[in-house]
């Protein structure tokens, strides 16, 4: 389903730690307000039994509930989650206490459901409240990934509209299979909806931009590709690693009388991470405006922070006789 659903899965053993947790919390919580002369490691103890038992009983009939409540209406189904947990609190009241004096203590089964009627209230209008802000939070994050990528996009077609120009009066067969590879490209872009693609869909488009300027610039270009082994199952932000190849080419290669090279590596680093290298060569004075490389590492550290978070890293730096961009992020 697109829509975040409100009820975290219980049969996660996490969630239902933390839960373990709650209630423990809540069962020293109710120990204390007793008076002093009542408070005991009996009483603690069978606290912490009724509790821990209502707690994994609604977790199991909940988790087993989860698949049928996602096909109904939020209301709907937090207001059958709502009355399960409250029967289940009231029948568990009555049972324990006809196992205790073979009998049904009514009171208390008034009392704790009436517990149950108001925590029960606190704890779904909670997790509606955290599922809202998450799925806001989810559509915040696509619509900044969209903007940053829209950002790389008319870059990339102004440059490629640029080769093809420049190919048209000098070989017109080789300018029509420009913008073959062009048409090819942007319907592989355009028809993607999602922010991340396969990293051999990556390759591939950063291979077919890379034959559009090999076109233009000849024995220039030399491209090396150091793939390792590296999985191609492995997702990427779409349009991460042809901005570089880009900038790589328009400042290191297209400025040097010299013939240039780009080598891209990819591969598993010691922590388990992804780890990407695209170098190239510099012309000889080396300190050429980087300014465009900057940008396209600005937008692309920004977008992979916004998916992956504060451990992925961008960094592009100078080395002996190459400019090296790293890309690190955790597998998803």
């Amino acid at each position: 389903m697109n829509r975040t659903y409100f009820l975290p899965d219980l049969c996660k053993s996490t969630t239902l730690g933390l839960l373990v947790i709650v209630a423990e919390v809540i069962a020293i919580v109710v120990l204390l307000l007793k008076p002093w002369n009542e408070i005991s490691l009996e009483l603690f103890g069978w606290l912490s039994l009724f509790l821990q038992w209502i707690t994994l009983t609604c977790s199991a009939v909940l988790c087993g509930m989860r698949k049928y409540l996602m096909k109904l209406p939020d209301s709907l189904a937090a207001t059958i989650t709502y009355l399960t947990i409250v029967m289940i609190v009231v029948f568990m009241t009555g049972f324990l206490g006809w196992l205790q004096d073979d009998m049904l203590d009514w009171k208390r089964m008034i009392k704790n459901g009436l517990v149950a009627l108001l925590i029960g209230a606190l704890m779904i209008r909670y997790l509606y409240v955290r599922a809202e802000l998450t799925q806001r939070s989810q559509a915040e994050l696509e619509a900044r990934i969209e903007a940053l990528q829209s950002r790389i996009r008319p870059h990339f077609l102004f440059n490629s509209m640029n080769t093809i120009a420049s190919l048209i009066m000098l070989d017109p067969a080789k300018a029509e299979r420009a913008v073959e590879d062009l048409s090819s490209l942007f319907r592989a872009t355009l028809g993607e909806h999602k922010s991340q693609v396969l990293f051999s869909e990556e390759i591939s488009l950063c291979k077919k931009y890379l034959a559009m300027e090999s076109l233009r610039l000849g024995d220039r270009l030399k491209i090396d590709w150091e793939l390792n082994d590296f999985p191609a199952t492995v997702r990427i932000p779409l349009l991460t690693l042809q901005p570089i190849l880009e900038n790589a080419i328009y400042h290191g290669i297209q400025p040097s009388s010299q013939p240039g090279w780009i080598k891209v590596k990819a591969k598993q680093d010691a922590s388990g991470k992804a780890k990407i290298e695209v170098s190239n060569s510099v012309p000889e004075q080396g300190s050429a405006n980087h300014s465009g490389q900057k940008m396209a590492l600005n937008n692309i550290r920004a977008r992979l922070k916004a998916i992956y978070g504060e451990t992925a890293t961008v960094e592009g730096q100078y080395k002996k006789n190459c400019y090296v961009s790293t890309i690190i992020y955790a597998f998803q």
